[in-house]
């Protein structure tokens, strides 16, 4: 059969559009302030949105701090520092300590996605100058950087081992913002340090942590996110880390909105020229333009800013000349001085600022750590669900909406189609129909859904099915093959882990989660089939869509054949999870249990598991395979359906007596 990969619906841009079309239209979204009187209304709702963004308050662990080293400069010491957070964990810091009389303003320093965290040179060498002007500042390593990385020296801390966090209930988005909180009660526990007089800076990542954590702690007198700000109405849909993906925040609110919550602290937005396209320069001046109504409500205009420069992406010398000059301005009464920068700053050798300088492996607790920790807490507690609660979590109603079919691009070399099947709210899914002959009819339809609809000419399952008669309609989920979100394409998937990251992220921005819309949308399609005469319907769901049509297989009722290929089995398999689509990170999912707890709700209908995968990926071994399903096995033989669930070897699926087919 020939394979043609376009069909040319533009389904991924129709994505982009539907999911952009859905911020700040949500259910809480507030009225913007008209007068001084409704400030406060406005900011308390605007700060609620951010509570239930940032997950429930943890209990704090005592800072407990430790210094790991000292050492002595040209007019400023560093010290090397670690102290408690939350949860166990410990925040790994530098020091930037001025040699002056009296306490001096504080700035806490935060970085952006350097992998090395607060001992990038960049990161030392502004932290240097702003100690030679007169300011302790603090720079801290965030959690999953630097000596808080997975592996040392440092690596990324987003993609898959920050989507694991939200299974259990956690986001790196919260985590940074209950940790920036932490390391703003150590700074003002310092004796060098007037507390009155506090500050946040900090570029890329670190503007985004200027942004949340100037928004969320109001002992932050002076703000500068710089290179961090733009419209979320960009963001969605677009490439950002997992610290930049706030629990549906954009389905209420903007980042104008947020802005207004330091209002009327002082506030300095800064931004490149040439940037990436979700930090425009001209999106983040018309974001600061409209927060900055609220400093005219409020009488303190002279408090809010935005300085875009002529050059990329970064905390260049001109940014941070503009940034200490706000900083003198209102944390020192100091007018503008025109001071420059000193270019030739000095930065120390990664050991010398080093919490642990002999260290291979990481001394504190890292995102995995967390992850097994709390997975292994979840799942020692599990509690009685039904798909209520499933549903709930899913974020999926048990109505389905009325799907419209159009039909063309004939196949040349097979008998079938191209189509789309469009949503009553606008969302587009592209398919292949493909049948063996003429004389098939619709009555036995197969709904494949893989990593491209064009597995349909590929898989040997669905070919075996094609010949035994089954119509198959091959489709690709928003987010896959050709809904592939066009910020995607370009490869950026690949630093982050999963080719869905970014729909999922946008999902989760948005108040739902990807593998819910894709649920959804699978129940509309099967009651259409059924609609169109399809007596018997089965859903091949493999690779990428396999586990997420796993976790959901209960509220998959309308479906009288479910067929999963190499899904996850269980997230307790392993503490990384490489091959995994972003769509199965779902939200406090492990609050219900493990993935087979779930399919579980499925019993006693039909469910065969092909070639269940462990969290790397791999193929489960026969004893493992065993002991893993053991639970869902007896859940099938408790309610009669013994017979009805098959966990079997990719050969078995392509066997002409295949149980499935």
């Amino acid at each position: 059969m020939a394979q043609s990969t376009v069909i040319g619906t533009g389904a991924g841009y129709h994505f982009q559009n539907w999911l952009r079309s859905k911020v700040r239209q949500g259910r809480h979204t507030p009225s913007l302030p008209r007068d001084r009187n409704e400030v406060q209304e406005y900011q308390s709702r605007v700060r609620a949105l951010l509570e239930r963004a940032a997950g429930p308050r943890p209990q704090l662990d005592p800072l407990d701090p430790t210094i790991h080293q000292v050492h002595q400069r040209d007019g400023y010491r560093i010290e090397a520092l670690s102290f408690g957070t939350f949860a166990g964990l410990r925040m790994t810091a530098t020091a930037y300590v001025p040699e002056v009389d009296g306490p001096v303003p504080g700035v806490l320093a935060v970085h952006g996605h350097s992998l090395h965290g607060r001992r990038d040179p960049l990161e030392q060498q502004r932290c240097v100058g702003l100690a030679k002007r007169g300011y302790f500042a603090l720079a801290v390593d965030c959690f999953g950087s630097g000596e808080r990385s997975v592996t040392l020296p440092g690596t990324y801390h987003g993609g898959l081992d920050a989507a694991a966090l939200w299974t259990v209930g956690l986001s790196l988005y919260g985590i940074q913002i209950y940790e920036n909180e932490r390391a703003c009660d150590y700074l003002a526990s310092r004796p060098e340090v007037d507390e009155s007089r506090l500050a946040i800076s900090g570029a890329s990542g670190g503007g985004n942590q200027s942004l949340n954590s100037g928004a969320w702690d109001a002992r932050f007198k002076a703000v500068v996110p710089v290179v961090g700000i733009g419209a979320y109405r960009k963001m969605v849909a677009t490439g950002n880390c997992m610290c930049a993906t706030p629990f549906a925040l954009a389905a209420d609110i903007e980042q104008y909105d947020l802005l207004s919550l330091m209002a009327p602290r002082a506030l300095l937005v800064i931004s490149a020229m040439n940037d990436g396209i979700n930090l425009r320069y001209e999106d983040a001046q018309r974001t600061l333009g409209q927060a900055a109504r609220i400093w005219e409500i409020l009488d303190a205009e002279d408090k809010v800013r935005f300085e875009a420069f002529p050059t990329s992406h970064g905390y260049h010398l001109p940014m941070q000349r503009a940034c200490t000059e706000w900083f003198d301005q209102w944390l020192m009464d100091l007018a503008p001085s025109g001071r420059s920068i000193d270019s030739d700053l000095p930065a120390e050798d990664y050991e010398t600022v080093s919490c642990f300088p002999d260290a291979d492996t990481p001394r504190v607790k890292t995102t995995r750590n967390l992850f097994v920790e709390m997975r292994d807490r979840k799942l020692a507690n599990k509690q009685e669900i039904d798909n209520s609660l499933l549903a709930d979590v899913l974020n999926v109603t048990t109505a389905v909406q009325t799907l419209h079919v159009e039909r063309y691009q004939r196949l040349s070399d097979s008998i079938g189609y191209g189509m789309t099947l469009e949503s009553d709210d606008g969302l587009i899914v592209p398919g292949w129909s493909v049948r063996r002959d003429y004389s098939s009819d619709a009555d036995r339809v197969c709904i494949l859904v893989d990593n491209t609809k064009d597995v349909v000419f590929e898989e040997p399952a669905i070919q075996v099915a094609i010949e035994r008669g089954w119509h198959i309609w091959a489709l690709d989920l928003p987010g896959i093959g050709e809904a592939t979100l066009p910020y995607e394409i370009g490869g950026s998937a690949s630093l982050r882990g999963s080719c869905e990251h970014n729909a999922a992220r946008a999902c989760h921005m948005l108040d739902f989660t990807l593998a819910g819309l894709w649920i959804r949308l699978l129940r509309s399609v099967a009651t259409h089939a059924r609609r169109e005469g399809a007596a018997e319907i089965a859903l091949f769901a493999s690779r990428r869509a396999a586990t997420p049509a796993l976790i959901g297989a209960g509220l998959l009722d309308l479906v009288d054949r479910l067929i999963i290929k190499q899904p996850l089995a269980s997230f307790a398999t392993g503490d990384v999870f490489p091959a995994l689509s972003m769509a199965a990170m779902i939200p406090n999912l492990l609050d219900l249990g493990d993935i087979l707890d779930l399919a579980a709700l499925r019993a006693p209908r039909q469910l065969t598991v092909v070639d269940p995968h462990d969290a790397r990926g791999e193929s489960l071994a026969t004893s493992e395979r065993t002991r893993i399903f053991r639970g869902l096995r007896d859940r099938y033989k408790e309610l009669g359906g013994d017979g009805n669930l098959h966990v079997i070897d990719p050969h078995e699926a392509i066997q002409p007596g295949a149980l499935w087919i």
